[in-house]
């Protein structure tokens, strides 16, 4: 014969067992914090070398987006950098031997590298380096305006530079020496020039 006790034991677990609910975790907080560089090889900053490789690596797993648009090397090469991300690790590939002397180059990722799970990317870095004993420090700034409208007309826009002494065709048969994308308000930056002489253009870059 049941106890009394046996019999209220019995009948609490069933209750219990009926108001039971399963929930999917909440998973916690959104991961707003982009990637972090832990290290680098070649160290940023480097006179009188020819880098390549560049390796980065991260404190977490990275993706790569779009390269080709995203990461730039200026002055601009004949051919681009080759841009791949393994795990946490980074590495672009330059043709060394495309590279001028006693020139500063510049390497902007954009929004390329990006972390794996939230897609936050690392921006705002420029890996710089020197093939001569010093760093060229000249800026250009300014701003495009619609010179028949007297707007800013940014989709698509581009500001590129020519050296003076490339020929005027140059601007429909080779890449430009450097490249700005033009930003909010008509304004445009290049950073690190030589001290020589070029010819400005303003370009829509619909391709």
């Amino acid at each position: 014969m049941n106890t009394p006790l046996t019999c209220f034991t019995l009948l609490f677990l069933l209750i219990s067992a009926g108001c039971a609910n399963v929930t999917a975790p909440t998973g916690g907080k959104k991961d707003v914090t982009p990637p972090r560089l832990v290290s680098l090889s070649p160290h940023d900053s480097m006179t009188n070398t020819r880098v390549n490789p560049i390796e980065l690596y991260f404190n977490e797993y990275i993706t790569i987006n779009n390269p080709v648009k995203e990461v730039q090397l200026s002055p601009i090469l004949p051919i681009a950098p080759t841009v791949m991300g393994q795990n946490k690790h980074v590495i672009v590939k330059i043709v060394d031997s495309l590279l001028e002397p006693n020139t500063t180059y510049r390497l902007t990722f954009g929004e390329a590298i990006k972390d794996v799970h939230e897609g936050n990317p690392f921006k705002g870095y420029t890996y710089t380096f020197s093939t001569g004993a010093y760093f060229d420090s000249l800026q250009l700034w300014g701003t495009v305006v619609n010179a028949a409208t007297g707007m800013y007309d940014l989709e698509g826009m581009v500001v590129v530079l020519y050296y003076a002494t490339d020929p005027d065709s140059a601007i429909v048969r080779q890449k430009p020496r450097y490249a700005s994308k033009v930003e909010q308000g008509g304004q445009f930056r290049f950073k690190g020039l030589p001290k020589r002489a070029f010819r400005i253009y303003a370009v829509k870059d619909v391709n």
